[in-house]
């Protein structure tokens, strides 16, 4: 179950071209993981 192993997420978007996604592992600390956008989006 996709719900046991992320049990709450955040999505936050401070700019365009950068894309922070949170979530919280069970039993793990706050990971952050960000995406950076290669092509402009037309």
């Amino acid at each position: 179950m996709v719900s046991d192993v992320i049990p709450t997420a955040q999505i936050v978007m401070p700019n365009r071209l950068n894309l922070t996604i949170r979530y919280l592992a069970p039993g793990k600390d706050w990971q952050e993981f960000r995406f950076y956008w290669i092509w402009e989006q037309r």
